[in-house]
């Protein structure tokens, strides 16, 4: 199968293989955005990049366990549907981080679940829970 080139400002040209390829329905904003890449920020770094290979579009993420361990989201069914999972096995939890003047926030409202086995993904829209959609990171 063909590699993927994905033309990027921030990050230049970007060679990926199909196989790495997220796929979801569309973002809340950014229904156009469709395609995606996760990658690192850099090895000692907890933050990753979600890079749209549709458009120039990308967002800070991170594992939100590694600063709210007692982050409980709920996830019903249609979440689970949304990514083509049956049972929450494999499933990936990240949290896109705002990073503005010196500060960092998590979205703890709206996380995006990843299944690893489809590579579909879906911004999930949280009803129970009083999760914020700015939460502050402390430094660790």
């Amino acid at each position: 199968m063909e590699r993927v080139k994905i033309e990027t400002q921030r990050f230049g040209t970007l060679d990926a293989d199909p196989a790495e390829i997220l796929h979801f329905d569309g973002l809340p904003g950014f229904p156009d955005a469709r395609r995606f890449l996760l990658r690192e920020h850099d090895t000692s770094s907890v933050f990753g990049w979600l890079i749209c290979a549709d458009q120039e579009l990308a967002f800070v993420v991170t594992d939100p366990f590694q600063f709210f361990p007692a982050y409980q989201p709920e996830l019903g069914p249609h979440h689970l549907c949304a990514v083509g999972a049956s049972e929450p096995g494999p499933l990936e939890l990240l949290c896109i981080a705002d990073v503005r003047d010196g500060a960092v926030h998590l979205n703890l409202a709206a996380p995006l679940l990843i299944d690893a086995h489809t590579r579909r993904g879906a911004q999930v829209i949280l009803e129970t829970g009083n999760h914020p959609t700015r939460a502050p990171v402390r430094p660790r």
